[in-house]
């Protein structure tokens, strides 16, 4: 707890985890000092062109009509993609097969290839393969929609009420490190994060969007995050092993 052992986590750790697991090796409350958010990753719902629906409300009346027929990738029980679908399925009243995958490559490899039909993914990730006719993206998980995709509709208004879903990354020091050098690695990284020619290089080619904020405001932030989830995993009854 010195400033010098430093841990990069997506959300799933630190306000999923807690929730769908009824026994982990940590407490990311308790073990874990809040330096900053660092990037916020859109995720958008992406299908084969072959599959017979041109956005997400299409998408669920098709689901309705083939229950459990449909699959959808993932990359492993509480992925992101995983837990996306299971709230889809959860607010449509519908039922998917999923497919698990070692990572986010070979499962975008087979929605590409028609293999699978669906899943979620970043949008800086299903871009491109849109781009070039692999896959058609149905719908944003965003409140609005985006800027990148001002055609394609947010599942909100597909008929989804409430559905709102972004990936973050965020940085965390060990429970204890002294709280002069959390917020002088917070505001370094603030600094690095406006920088517009960090921005412009890593940022705008991924359609990263900046997280960055003081620890007492990431703190906040994960305590509302923690408190969304928690009320979806109870309602969906989700629990992993």
């Amino acid at each position: 707890a010195d400033g010098y052992t430093l841990l990069v986590a997506q959300e799933g750790a630190i306000v999923l985890n807690p929730h769908l697991y009824s026994k982990l090796s940590y407490d990311p409350l308790k073990d874990l000092a809040p330096i900053t958010g660092i990037a916020k990753v859109d995720q958008v719902l992406i299908a084969h062109p072959s599959l017979p629906a041109n956005n997400a409300r299409e998408f669920i009346e098709l689901a309705k009509t083939k229950p459990g027929e449909l699959s959808f990738g993932a990359f492993g029980p509480g992925s992101t993609p995983h837990v996306y679908m299971e709230m889809l399925q959860h607010m449509a009243g519908v039922k998917f097969t999923p497919v698990q995958y070692r990572g986010a490559a070979p499962m975008l490899a087979d929605v590409a290839a028609g293999h699978i039909p669906v899943t979620f993914i970043s949008l800086g990730q299903a871009l491109p393969l849109a781009q070039e006719g692999k896959v058609k993206i149905l719908a944003v998980c965003t409140p609005e929609r985006l800027e990148a995709l001002p055609q394609v509709p947010t599942l909100a208004e597909s008929g989804l009420t409430g559905f709102e879903a972004t990936a973050w990354h965020g940085l965390f020091a060990p429970a204890g490190t002294p709280s002069a050098i959390v917020e002088k690695l917070s505001e370094e990284v603030r600094k690095m994060t406006s920088d517009r020619t960090f921005r412009e290089r890593f940022f705008a080619p991924t359609f990263f969007r900046s997280m960055a904020s003081s620890p007492e405001q990431f703190r906040a932030t994960i305590a509302t995050e923690s408190a969304k989830w928690k009320n979806f995993v109870d309602a969906a009854k989700l629990r992993l092993e």
